[in-house]
């Protein structure tokens, strides 16, 4: 569905950490499209601290969430009747079902953005001209994606698949916006030492610790329309890759050589360089460059025919510094979200009939 990609997409540029933010240009419309009802704008799913998720709000949040599940299990080009059957289903070492499961899901992310949406209005902080148009562009975008450019078409494709019009929308999205705004500027606050950033890498160097490797390939697989290399052929590949090797080991710059030398077909289009996180290290080669020294070289026998390889740089704390300090920042985010959603002030009071009557399909 054209509109539902839209808002995907909408989301994925908005969504931060699975984390939302506060209220800013308010109102719902006079009336709301649910499963083919139309139900009242003073109703609600549930409150914080007497700020009301709205039934938009769950319908929106609980569209993406369904969105992710059905892509987490093969079901993004399933047919509808796999998809209901997936909604009912109760998994292993499951009590519910998935569908209670979404809703419970959608309904604890509204509750963050609903308790964010408190702590940004403490803090005074507001959406400036370029954030509103920023969310107005959203808007647009939708517009134009669904209806190229007709705002009235593109309303109504909205209110029939989401029960939203674009007041409600743009609420949402500059709620969604504000919360970034909030994250960012409580996080750029926090103080991290030297001391910490040093403890966190010396805790998890393999996930902070890249490498970047060079190759020149020497082919000797071919085309399922080709003879395949005789064995003298193939001898000739390697004492090829072996001489090449051996000018790489004596000091001949490499890009020459990769130029002269390589028969990657993908070389013109993605180049002779990878890298990788030591972490992910797979297969001979990255085993090999995750335990080198800048500067090594090694010929290795793949599928594809011989691989001339160069160690090109390894990356470690310096590099990864700026990271580390996101990832400690991060972390000290979420766990004072925790505080917050753990905090009896914030805690949810549901309109069970309302919730209860939501639902995937």
């Amino acid at each position: 569905m054209k509109s539902f990609r839209c808002i995907m997409f909408i989301l994925s540029c908005t969504m931060v950490f699975n984390l939302y933010g506060c209220s800013l240009f308010g109102g719902d419309s006079n009336s709301q499209k649910d499963n083919g009802n139309y139900v009242n704008e003073d109703g609600y799913v549930a409150k914080v601290e007497g700020q009301k998720i709205t039934i938009p709000e769950f319908r929106y949040l609980l569209s993406y969430v369904m969105s992710g599940m059905e892509d987490n299990a093969g079901l993004s080009e399933g047919t509808f009747i796999d998809k209901i059957g997936y909604w009912q289903r109760i998994e292993e070492n499951q009590e519910e079902d998935n569908e209670t499961i979404a809703k419970k899901e959608a309904l604890k992310r509204l509750k963050e953005m609903k308790i964010i949406n408190i702590k940004a209005k403490e803090q005074n902080i507001v959406l400036d001209e370029d954030d509103i148009a920023e969310v107005k562009n959203y808007t647009q975008h939708y517009i134009d994606n669904v209806a190229d450019g007709n705002r009235e078409v593109a309303e109504g494709i909205m209110l029939d698949e989401l029960g939203m019009n674009f007041r409600e929308f743009e609420a949402l999205n500059g709620e969604l916006v504000l919360t970034r705004k909030f994250r960012e500027k409580l996080m750029q606050e926090m103080e991290i030492s030297d001391d910490e950033l040093l403890e966190l890498y010396e805790s998890k160097t393999e996930i902070y610790d890249a490498v970047l490797i060079e190759y020149i390939l020497i082919l000797t697989e071919t085309y399922p329309w080709e003879d395949p290399l005789k064995d003298d052929e193939i001898e000739e590949k390697r004492i090829l890759a072996q001489e090449i090797l051996q000018m790489a080991i004596g000091g001949r710059d490499f890009d020459a050589l990769t130029e002269e030398y390589t028969e990657d077909p993908d070389f013109d289009l993605y180049g002779n360089q990878y890298a990788f996180v030591v972490a992910d290290a797979a297969g001979e080669v990255d085993l090999w460059a995750a335990s080198s020294q800048e500067g090594d070289f090694n010929m290795f026998e793949v599928p594809a025919g011989f691989l001339i390889v160069k160690t090109t740089k390894k990356f470690g704390f310096e590099d990864a510094r700026e990271i580390i300090k996101k990832d400690i920042r991060l972390s000290r985010y979420i766990e004072q979200l925790e505080v917050w959603m753990k905090d009896d002030k914030y805690e949810i009071e549901i309109n069970q009939p309302v919730f209860d009557s939501m639902g995937v399909q």
